[in-house]
């Protein structure tokens, strides 16, 4: 049999009582699931028995289920096989594989989807492999995790404030074992070009799917990673467990032109197709079954030590014989299965690393290893070539936004001599003010409070400053923040902060609000202004 799929899920109860329970509560969704399955595949309902059982419904269907424990039920591990024939082809073989364990207060379930041939026929296979639906409903039952985190059937909402904490916490995280589907939205409208709810439910306990909030979220994430491992405009990336506080040289983007030209539908399945394929070929037993196993094990074998003396005590050979005997069966049977086991998983892994190589050449082909070169037009802001300064910034901003930005030749001068380093995020700020006054303007006009200053540049991932200090404003330090507008001297207070450090690496604009015209006039863009520190 080649296995297609599988997952693997851990929870950490209070004590054994309580996971007793959630075994128990598991076990009844998983036989749900089989029942419901069955009825779906075959039209026939069906009733399964209450403790253990092996149930032949012929044509192939084969539903059976087996306990192993200790003796004081604090460690058990419940295995379900349900087998049936494809719909199509009655030849192949599906296979689900589930293991429920509990070790103490520990809990772990897996689920293995695979194919087998039930005769040797050659001819085209036609796979339509998907989620099973146990999946989305046991993450809904009760909280299950997977490397610290827990795994969800729901995407993940991710704002402008939260984008920081999101790199540092799940991007980065070396416990993080499950890949992140990251969803961007189009920055014109700031929609998105699929549903992430239909993505997170289809790729439910295979990956963690999180979703930008808008275009403020995908420049706050390219300024903390940088642009090669950016998301934005629409375009859905893959970022791979690391294992390092680095990310993964190869993580996949989906372009929003692909995406455009794909329905939904096909997005989904080419990502669970590949994703599936991974899990199958990575998937082995968790420690809590690992240790469960052991403990198990080693409580079987003091039951045969204390036969044994009790047995030599006695001066019972045949009982002796008998244990001996029962020990070489038991030791050539799992012998046998071992052996079986280690063919079967060298030939699965073989079948499916090659079919894995296969699918990432075709995802690499498909699929652009970055977005810059390939994304479309979306307005003439966001598809202008990224500026060389910051003086090339603020003269297009200029040009671009003169309802809402008076740009002072003070600004000018200052944008023409600041060496700062990132002149896109010049852009972006200036961007950021446009939209906050033309909010203003509507304020003003509807008389309809929208809220601080502070908190509306912080949602689009700028720190805004509103006053200066009073030493700041004396003397020459003050004549620095004042000029100018109109015909009467006007001071520049509020400030963006962009970066810290050096004047390569730190830019401040500062600007008067202007409510006679309701514009924001900006007197400096670039270097610190002079302070106490400076």
């Amino acid at each position: 049999m080649i296995d297609l799929y599988a997952v693997q899920f851990e929870a950490d109860e209070l004590n054994i009582s309580a996971a007793r329970k959630r075994v128990q509560t598991t076990i009844d969704l998983v036989e749900n699931w089989i029942v419901s399955a069955y009825r779906r595949q075959f039209g026939v309902s069906l009733s399964i028995p209450k403790d253990d059982f092996s149930l032949d419904l012929q044509n192939e269907r084969l539903i059976s289920r087996s306990t192993e424990q200790t003796v004081d039920s604090s460690c058990s591990i419940i295995k379900f096989i349900f087998t049936y024939p494809s719909r199509p082809d009655g030849n192949l073989l599906w296979t689900a594989r589930i293991n429920i364990t509990h070790f103490r207060e520990l809990l772990d379930f897996s689920m293995r989807l695979g194919i087998d041939s039930s005769q040797f026929v050659i001819a085209p296979v036609d796979l339509k492999l998907g989620r099973p639906q146990l999946i989305p409903t046991l993450l809904a039952s009760e909280p299950w995790t997977l490397g610290g985190t827990r795994v969800s059937s729901l995407p993940i909402l991710i704002q402008t404030t939260e984008v920081e904490a999101f790199v540092s916490e799940r991007l980065l995280s070396t416990q993080r074992r499950l890949p992140i589907i990251l969803i961007s939205r189009v920055a014109e409208d700031d929609t998105a070009l699929v549903d992430s709810r239909d993505v997170a439910n289809h790729l439910a306990g295979i990956a963690e799917v999180f979703e930008l909030a808008d275009k403020w979220a995908s420049y706050k994430l390219t300024y903390l990673i940088g642009r090669d491992h950016a998301c934005f405009n629409g375009a859905i990336r893959v970022y791979w467990p690391k294992g390092t506080k680095t990310i993964s040289t190869y993580c996949p983007v989906i372009l929003p032109h692909e995406i455009r030209t794909e329905k939904s539908g096909n997005i989904r399945a080419q990502l669970f197709k590949q994703l599936s394929q991974i899990s199958a070929l990575r998937f082995i037993d968790g420690p809590i079954t690992i240790d469960a196993l052991e403990a198990i094990d080693l409580e079987r074998k003091e039951k045969i030590r204390l036969e044994k003396e009790a047995a030599r005590v006695a001066g019972n050979t045949d009982e002796l014989i008998a244990i001996a005997e029962e020990e070489v069966r038991e030791l050539r049977q799992s012998n046998d299965r071992l052996k079986k086991e280690s063919d079967q998983l060298r030939l699965e892994k073989s079948l499916l690393a090659a079919d894995l190589r296969t699918t990432q050449d075709n995802f690499r082909a498909v699929y652009s290893p970055s977005i810059p070169n390939a994304e479309p037009q979306v307005d003439s802001f966001l598809s202008s070539p990224t500026p060389d300064t910051v003086f090339d910034a603020v003269t297009e901003a200029s040009e671009m936004y003169p309802k809402t930005l008076v740009f002072h030749s003070k600004a000018l001068q200052s944008a023409k001599d600041s060496p700062y380093l990132a002149p896109d995020d010049v852009r972006y700020a200036l961007l950021a003010m446009h939209e906050v006054c033309l909010m203003l303007q509507t304020s003003r006009k509807n008389h309809k409070p929208i809220g601080l200053l502070e908190d509306l540049f912080a949602e689009k991932g700028f720190t805004y400053i509103a006053h200066e200090s009073y030493t700041s404003m004396s003397g020459k330090m003050g004549d620095e923040r004042r000029l100018l507008h109109d015909g009467k001297k006007v001071s520049l207070v509020k400030h963006l902060a962009l970066g810290k450090g050096g004047p390569d690496t730190c830019l401040r604009i500062y600007f008067y609000d202007d409510e006679t015209d309701g514009k924001f006039v900006i007197g400096h863009v670039g270097r610190h202004k002079t302070n106490t520190k400076t």
